[in-house]
């Protein structure tokens, strides 16, 4: 009888322990949820130091926004936020392009561009001058051209379409560059077709006052050489 009770109480025992151990192991392969240790962790005053502690979940979500074109950002939120930019600089510059110019891919913008759509042309102009890493994640994209004299390429070609505001658009660009010559250029042309956006900021900052003869004389060749770039019609606006 007493064997029997031994024999009851054992099989209990590894009943129980087996049930334990069981939820142990469940709980450790469904693993621990980073928000609520990262919290405990604080609370206790355990938390690692910031430079080596690894972002929690929410952390990592948090940080998405940080950037808005950093290559760790979602693809939807990153288009939303980068179409958002990108109107606000069209209207910066006063392009005055349809914004759902601003939504298309570069493989519909340069066959548009080809087609001689100008707004096609202002817009890749834009992105290869501006957006150069963003457009990388663009299949389309050829990593082997040179973004800077791509975007100069389809600005001029929007100049010689017609769309002669660029000129006061390629000045500002190369001032923002520090590059006075190349601003002064740019400004010169843009005043000779009527284009005079750009007074009043370059006289409140006296820019071009500071200029040598030599940059000037620098300027006028550089003038000459975009209007040759630019075709006939331009000569008559030297």
């Amino acid at each position: 009888m007493a064997g029997f009770r031994l024999f009851i109480i054992v099989s209990v025992t590894v009943v129980i322990a087996g049930a334990v151990f069981g939820r142990f192991v469940s709980s450790h392969e469904a693993g621990p949820d980073g928000d609520a240790v990262a919290g405990a962790l604080v609370s206790e005053g355990r938390a690692f130091p910031e430079s080596s502690r690894v972002k929690t979940p929410s952390e990592k979500n948090a940080s998405w926004g940080a950037s808005p074109f950093s290559t760790d950002i979602p693809p939807a939120i990153d288009s939303r936020k980068r179409i958002a930019l990108r109107r606000v600089k069209m209207e910066a510059f006063r392009y005055q392009t349809p914004p759902a110019y601003d939504v298309m891919d570069l493989k519909t913008l340069t066959n548009l561009a080809r087609q001689g759509d100008v707004n096609a042309m202002v817009q890749l102009g834009e992105q290869y001058g501006s957006e150069q890493d963003e457009l990388q994640q663009d299949p389309y994209y050829d990593i082997k051209v040179d973004p800077n004299a791509t975007s100069r390429r389809y600005f001029q070609g929007a100049i010689r379409e017609g769309y002669t505001h660029l000129a006061a658009v390629m000045s500002r660009k190369s001032f923002d560059k520090d590059d006075l010559v190349d601003a002064y250029a740019w400004n010169i042309l843009a005043e000779r077709m009527n284009d005079k956006s750009n007074g009043n900021f370059y006289r409140e900052r006296q820019s071009f006052d500071r200029m040598t003869q030599a940059q000037k004389d620098a300027a006028a060749q550089q003038l000459a050489l975009i209007t040759e770039q630019l075709g006939p019609y331009f000569y008559s606006h030297q």
